[in-house]
């Protein structure tokens, strides 16, 4: 097993052991990243991909769908994305177990809230990289 993934494996059971109840979890808010939710409100025009990084409950994943995007959501924790499912049933977002450190699709629009601070801190530089990665283009003006 990786490093990055042995410093990321108690994701899941975060959430396994608070299926019942999310309260304890948190990020999981319910709602809209209010970052995302602002953005969301003052651009028009949303159309193209979206990833959501660290989607968790799916709740950014949906406003970005609903939005206009076509969604790709993806979490390490499959308790998560079973969740997610759970609670936006009809959604047509591809929900997804991913490590993104593996991740090699680019996306119009990538958002990531709550993930690289949870990470140790040795591990934050390359997961700010592999989020740039994945952003069609500009990214290397952005990030170099």
């Amino acid at each position: 097993m990786k490093a990055h993934n042995k410093a990321s494996a108690w994701f899941d059971d975060l959430y396994k052991n608070n299926k019942e109840s999310q309260d304890k979890i948190p990020w999981a808010r319910q709602a809209v990243n209010p970052l995302l939710k602002s953005y969301l409100e003052e651009a028009l025009g949303h159309k193209g991909s979206a990833l959501v990084i660290g989607c968790g409950l799916g709740d950014d994943a949906i406003a970005l769908e609903l939005a206009g995007y076509e969604v790709v959501a993806i979490d390490i924790s499959q308790t998560a994305l079973d969740l997610a499912k759970e609670r936006f049933p009809e959604s047509k977002i591809d929900f997804k177990k991913q490590d993104i450190f593996e991740y090699t699709q680019k996306f119009d629009f990538v958002f990531e809230a709550l993930t690289i601070q949870s990470l140790p801190i040795e591990f934050r530089e390359k997961m700010i990289k592999a989020v740039a990665g994945t952003v069609a283009k500009g990214w290397e003006d952005f990030y170099s």
